[in-house]
């Protein structure tokens, strides 16, 4: 399936892009890595793959680290959902352009972009969200950033270079270091909490389905490039229905308390305050995109991937919860 051809992956030493590696030289691609640490990396490198240590954001010139590629897969980003926007237009938009413009001029082939389906989010319900449905208030600078880096990266397409984007949303699954460890984390602690009177429905996108979507994406005609796709998983899930499945195969009591949402955003406010004034850049233990992930529903319409690059999520919601419990359970026994 690869054909011995060579892909770039940035943000390779996180869960997507490890992951991802794997998956393509299992496939016979050839693998270059670029990520914040080597070490996680460093058994791929046993199986073929090469690192390149690379500062996207700082780097004079990444023309060594595109030149002989001929696909670029760009999972790297500042994820967090709080800091100063500087850091994020950084890491998420002055990153992302200059990568490209380097693949165009080394004449890489195609760019495929991983994005978000953030950018639906904020202040509302959202259900069944469309790759055309208008942005949310974007009050949080991760989806603010990353829909300007969308939108520059399908502006590209046909300047040099075939770009196509992906939306994927709350990827999880073995080895996914940073979505459901945080809520067994609240469980543990007893800081999980319900607003009172909602639950909302949410889409979780197990790995295996969007590294289908990514070869997917590696391979489409180039006429559907040009184009960003939503992914998940087929069905959408109550978000604290999820969370008690989760905790039953992890061996935990689900015992989340309730609060009202304003009295809970207060306080998130009041948390992002403390820490802005402080100059932390880091994660407050509190914050308000994490009141409205428990407030909003967002769930997406998967159609135009199905139809158009023939995605078809084979792993569903539960065996997506029992594969995350089951390695989770195993790194900490």
């Amino acid at each position: 399936m690869g054909g011995g051809r060579r892909v770039l992956i940035t943000g390779a030493s996180g869960f997507i892009g490890g992951r991802l590696a794997r998956h393509l030289l299992e496939r016979g691609f050839e693998v270059r890595g670029t990520g914040r640490n080597r070490m996680p990396f460093e058994k791929l490198g046993l199986e073929g793959a090469s690192f390149f240590t690379a500062d996207l954001t700082e780097d004079d010139s990444l023309d060594g680290l595109v030149d002989g590629c001929e696909i670029i897969v760009h999972a790297a980003a500042r994820s967090e959902a709080f800091g100063p926007r500087e850091l994020f237009e950084a890491a998420n938009v002055r990153a992302t352009e200059r990568l490209l413009e380097a693949a165009k001029r080394r004449g890489v082939k195609r760019f495929v972009f991983l994005s978000s389906p953030s950018i639906y989010f904020g202040g509302r319900d959202v259900t069944g969200a469309t790759e055309n449905s208008p942005p949310g208030l974007l009050s949080d600078p991760y989806a603010q950033t990353k829909r300007i880096a969308d939108e520059y990266v399908l502006a590209q397409n046909g300047r040099g270079i075939e770009t196509i984007s992906l939306r994927p949303r709350m990827v999880t699954g073995a080895a996914d270091d940073k979505f459901f460890p945080r809520f067994v984390e609240a469980m543990d602690s007893g800081k999980l909490k319900q607003l009172k009177g909602h639950d909302p429905l949410v889409h979780i996108t197990a790995i295996e389905n969007l590294l289908d979507a990514l070869l997917l994406a590696i391979d489409a005609d180039a006429s559907l490039c040009g184009a960003t796709y939503n992914i998940a998983n087929a069905d959408p899930v109550r978000l604290f229905t999820m969370l008690e499945i989760l905790a039953e195969l992890t061996g935990r009591p689900f015992e989340p308390g309730t609060v009202p949402f304003p009295l809970a955003y207060a306080a998130a406010s009041v948390v992002e305050g403390a820490y802005r004034l402080f100059g932390r850049t880091d994660d407050p233990p509190l914050f308000r995109l994490q009141i409205e992930v428990l407030r909003y529903s967002l769930t997406l319409d998967i159609s135009a991937a199905r139809t158009k690059l023939g995605y078809e999520p084979t792993v569903d919601n539960q065996e997506t919860l029992e594969r995350f419990a089951k390695w989770y359970c195993e790194a900490r026994a």
